[in-house]
């Protein structure tokens, strides 16, 4: 791989990591503090991905701005926990960083493209989706306020150590269902809408030939499951296991948009049955 590849992926990696951790406390700021402040963080993020939808666009601001919001993040989160001998919240952090930036280096090399558009808010995407991402960015929040108070600072509902290797496999599993279906779906972007300047069609290889929407049972175990027990809190989990009634409601949304838009996925839809839950659903 030539050095302007490598440069190119590892600053796709940074931006991905900067806008994880800025996009959290923006959410937090956004929905707690300033609720009017919701349609302008829309706004700007689809008036950004207007004038640039090629690029990893601005890196250096994104840098300048985004550490800060990380640092932040970092803080806060191993502060609630009760500080620097919280060893737990070091695990945990570890394991992500490590999983998402072995990920984030992966998909950027199998659909570079696609990982660029990830963290933008497409032209067409739709108004219930974002809502849902608000409430999605909400609930999550919540689990990483808990998480720490609960694990860590006041051991309300600590959970046993043993559970911190489960956690572990199942944000190994996460990134495997996730990671396959970035891999091998160009159209994996961060909202639903129809993607009609990228030539969008149906995804029938990987994963997507078992379960309609793969990506979601791996942010399910990523997001709502495998945290609360990295962190030892059983009160983590009650925001965490929110998220899988949040990711059916948003899965039914998609795939009856995907089925009235998208041509050929009714007929992928007959073919292959279950749209999240292999057997069940």
């Amino acid at each position: 791989m030539s050095d302007e590849r490598v440069t190119t992926s590892m600053r796709c990696v940074v931006v991905w990591m900067i806008d994880l951790c800025r996009d959290t406390v923006r959410s937090w700021a956004v929905c707690f503090l300033r609720p009017s402040g919701r349609l302008e963080l829309v706004m700007e993020q689809t008036e950004h991905t207007q004038e640039k939808p090629h690029q990893v666009a601005n890196f250096w601001p994104k840098i300048i701005f985004g550490v800060p919001f990380t640092i932040a993040f970092f803080w806060g989160y191993m502060w609630l926990g009760g500080g620097v001998r919280w060893w737990q919240g070091w695990l945990m952090l570890g394991v992500m960083f490590v999983g998402e930036t072995l990920r984030a280096v992966y998909v950027s090399r199998k659909q570079p493209e696609m990982f660029k558009r990830r963290g933008e808010f497409g032209e067409g995407t739709q108004s219930w989706d974002k809502a849902w991402l608000t409430v999605f960015g909400l609930v999550l929040t919540v689990m990483f306020v808990i998480g720490p108070l609960d694990g860590g600072r006041y051991l309300w509902a600590p959970l046993p150590v043993w559970t911190i290797p489960i956690g572990i496999v199942l944000y190994i599993l996460y990134l495997v269902f996730f990671g396959w279906a970035m891999s091998v779906n160009p159209h994996f972007e961060k909202t639903v809408r129809l993607q009609e300047d990228r030539g969008h069609k149906v995804i029938t290889t990987g994963p997507y030939a078992y379960i309609r929407h793969p990506g979601y049972i791996g942010s399910i175990l990523g997001f709502g499951i495998a945290p609360p027990l990295m962190m030892c809190s059983a009160w983590a989990l009650v925001p965490g296991l929110l998220l899988i009634p949040c990711f059916m409601v948003r899965t039914a949304w998609e795939d009856a948009f995907l089925q009235r838009e998208l041509d050929g996925y009714a007929a992928y839809a007959q073919k292959v049955k279950y749209k999240l839950f292999p057997g069940l659903w």
